[in-house]
């Protein structure tokens, strides 16, 4: 079976988990957005001092030696997935990281725009948006593999041949392998691309 007909199949068969999972993390960025009218204005206006300053920061050239821990930040998110997939009783935790990574952006871009109003658009839009649009789908796409995984796992020890479930082990790290790798990109995208959209926009506030 050629590649593009495996991932064709593999969508078909799980189509129900990625609705599922996409609720999920849709439900976290509403939560999150929601979530900055609950904090107190003291605590708004402590944010939004961290804010103005890392937006400064990340408006300079990021450092290449930085760049290990910005991909080191974006890989342990798919590690912690990858793992919880093959312990099968931590299964349901990746549900739950799946919604706190949709709350954590959710929160990010609602209180952006809630302090920075039409510059806070634009962040999102041109610094937020680019890796987010990769990174998501990556999250998505590894939980779905560890989740049915976990299954194969169960019905292994319901008789299973050890063959059959090691070929699905090297199938499922390939697919988390691939996953990483484009998490490395999501995480070029942060480093080079998102600081670079950020100077701008800042810029453009500036001459207004």
């Amino acid at each position: 079976m050629r590649l593009r007909e495996r991932v064709l199949h593999h969508v078909r068969q799980n189509l129900g988990l990625y609705a599922v999972l996409t609720g999920i993390y849709a439900a976290g960025v509403a939560f999150g957005a929601l979530g900055v009218g609950a904090l107190k204005p003291e605590n708004q206006l402590e944010l939004a001092g961290f804010l103005q300053k890392s937006f400064a920061e990340l408006a300079t050239n990021l450092p290449p030696s930085a760049m290990p821990g910005l991909i080191w930040e974006n890989l342990k998110v798919l590690l912690a997935t990858y793992v919880l997939g093959m312990t099968v009783i931590g299964m349901p935790l990746i549900f739950v990281l799946v919604f706190t990574r949709g709350f954590v952006l959710g929160f990010a871009v609602g209180f952006t725009i809630h302090v920075r109003a039409w510059q806070g658009i634009l962040v999102t839009a041109l610094s937020i948006a680019p890796p987010a649009l990769l990174n998501v789908p990556v999250l998505i796409i590894t939980a779905v593999c560890a989740i049915t995984f976990s299954f194969t796992l169960v019905r292994g020890a319901k008789g299973w041949q050890e063959r059959a479930i090691g070929r699905q082990f090297a199938a499922y790290s390939a697919s988390v392998l691939l996953m990483a790798v484009l998490g490395g990109c999501a995480a070029l995208l942060q480093g080079y691309v998102s600081p670079f959209m950020l100077k701008v926009i800042l810029s453009y506030a500036v001459v207004l």
